[in-house]
């Protein structure tokens, strides 16, 4: 590798500490090769990087460090990762589809941390069509599900129930249970944003039973939470606990940082229904903490966002404002119209108890003309907000 290095034809990068060759020697080696070898060489290539995602995945799942081992690795392999796919969705045979579908699976956890939803999208919906074309239905399956989870944060909640019920029949259909458990968990969430909270339990307790049937621990603790907040929202703070509980057991359980994370920040939301602002800071402060390691950039903006509401509730209305600016611009960076509503609802309701009408009616306007377009129920708050700082 010396010999190599010191005639230039490889190159070392010390930021990464990795070699690479030459331009120009790169381009001398593809003049040699014939199609047939190009496309085998780029095949291997893909199938390698194949390989580099499923290790990070089964790392990432594996929880505790593993977590972040699988994260460091997608990390440094991202640029050859997205290569490979660039590559392989540009092919229309069997063997560069399955490739192609195999990377799809990456979605479902370090993706989500990793690729804004219209990156996701895209790769998806090149995803879908090679699962069409090697009738792979467990891979159509996933892939309608993760495009619906990429509309869902984008705020295209009617597209993503859309997906999600073209989905849960295939998933009937081959009797895959993890699939069908979380189409329906994400339809519960489509159905709560628009305000139908009792089809929205119903469909997480669906889900819930499969997920015990199956023995799929992360997936219960994900349903739990998610059946939690649905609890806190009409206004039942002792079974909203009580399952906030059971979700972050799990999570400490199986090692899930991001399933722990979302269960601390839950059970802060219910300690500031019930006035205990001191006691959610503490939870906001440990699952803030805990998302920073695992850079999930969505839900940092979220809590960010209730730690902003905390200090509001607590008269902080300077220290309000800078968590609130710092969830907007999160939230913007990665497309989360849900996200960037609220915080400019909450952001509005703090400025005017500050005495700057002129700047709470602004935002609110912004906010209002998402959650509008969204269909969320929430929309009526800002409306009635408005109607009274108007006048």
């Amino acid at each position: 590798m010396q010999t190599l290095t010191s005639a230039s034809l490889v190159e070392y990068n010390e930021a990464t500490g990795r070699f690479h060759l030459h331009d120009l020697v790169r381009q001398f080696c593809d003049g040699k090769l014939n199609d047939a070898e190009r496309t085998a060489a780029k095949l291997r290539y893909a199938g390698y990087y194949r390989d580099v995602c499923v290790e990070s995945d089964l790392l990432y799942k594996n929880g505790g460090l593993d977590t972040f081992r699988g994260l460091e690795l997608f990390d440094r392999e991202r640029k050859h990762i997205e290569s490979a796919f660039d590559w392989l969705q540009s092919q229309k045979d069997n063997e560069s589809a399955t490739l192609l579908v195999a990377l799809l699976f990456i979605m479902r956890s370090v993706g989500t941390l990793r690729f804004h939803p219209r990156q996701r999208i895209k790769w998806l919906e090149n995803q879908l069509l090679a699962s069409k074309l090697i009738k792979d239905r467990k891979a159509e399956c996933a892939a309608l599900g993760n495009l619906g989870v990429a509309h869902f944060e984008l705020g295209d909640v009617r597209k993503a129930i859309e997906l999600y019920n073209e989905s849960l029949p295939i998933s009937r259909e081959i009797n895959y249970k993890r699939g069908e458990s979380g189409c329906l968990g994400n339809l519960a969430r489509c159905y709560r944003y628009l305000g139908e909270m009792d089809k929205a339990i119903s469909l997480n307790e669906e889900a819930l039973s499969i997920d015990r049937e199956i023995g799929d621990k992360e997936g219960e603790g994900g349903v739990l939470n998610n059946l939690g907040e649905l609890y806190a929202a009409i206004d039942d703070a002792r079974r909203a606990t009580e399952l906030f509980h059971k979700a972050l057991s799990i999570s400490i359980e199986i090692g899930s940082k991001r399933l722990e994370a979302m269960a601390l920040a839950n059970l802060g939301i219910v300690s500031s229904y019930l006035d205990d602002i001191h006691k959610a800071i503490s939870y906001y402060d440990k699952s803030l903490m805990i998302i920073r390691e695992i850079c999930d950039r969505r839900n940092e903006g979220l809590v960010l966002t209730h730690l902003a509401n905390a200090y509001a509730q607590l008269g902080d209305n300077n220290r309000a404002v800078d968590f609130y600016d710092q969830a907007l611009s999160l939230h913007r960076e990665i497309g989360d119209l849900h996200g960037e509503a609220n915080v400019l609802s909450s952001y509005a309701v703090t400025v005017n108890a500050s005495g700057d009408r002129m700047e709470a009616i602004a935002a609110a306007e912004k906010s209002l003309n998402i959650l509008e377009k969204m269909e969320d129920p929430n929309a009526e708050i800002v409306r009635e907000n408005l109607a009274r700082w108007r006048k």
